[in-house]
């Protein structure tokens, strides 16, 4: 399933079965509920946001790929996050705070330029100290040359 999700190489699927543990959710609403945990649980997090996704509602599905995205970031796997924020943003292209993450993704995988776009769409659509930071800090980088 993961891999059908997120369009991983085989080896890549393996890796992220074996570090993310098989959880059901037959409810919506517990996976909903679980979803939301990424700051504090994200390994029961991101099975209980790909039920979400699977099972919800099509009107909250950027906000369950955000959330599972931020679980993505919480265990370090920046590339899926990117996958999940991107997705989302393709969707609702006004998420400010999937941009910001999105972006945030990006640092992180060394892609400073493409980051920086992002967070300057986040501060386009929201003026928010946060994605005002994470602009500074890609500006950093780029003046350092990393």
């Amino acid at each position: 399933m993961i891999k059908r999700i997120l369009g991983l190489s085989a080896i890549t699927t393996i890796l992220l079965a074996a570090a993310v543990p098989a959880v059901a959710f037959d409810d919506l609403a517990e996976a909903k509920r679980f979803c939301k945990l990424w700051a504090t649980d994200a390994v029961q997090a991101i099975p209980a946001c790909t039920a979400y996704i699977e099972m919800g509602d099509q009107r909250f599905r950027p906000y369950a790929l955000h959330e599972r995205g931020m679980a993505y970031l919480a265990r370090q796997w920046w590339a899926p996050a990117f996958d999940d924020f991107d997705a989302a943003v393709k969707i609702d292209p006004t998420f400010a705070a999937a941009w910001n993450d999105r972006g945030w993704a990006l640092l992180k995988m060394g892609r400073t330029q493409e980051a920086l776009a992002d967070f300057d769409r986040a501060l386009a659509l929201k003026k928010d100290p946060k994605y005002q930071g994470n602009r500074d800090i890609a500006l950093k980088r780029i003046a350092a040359g990393s």
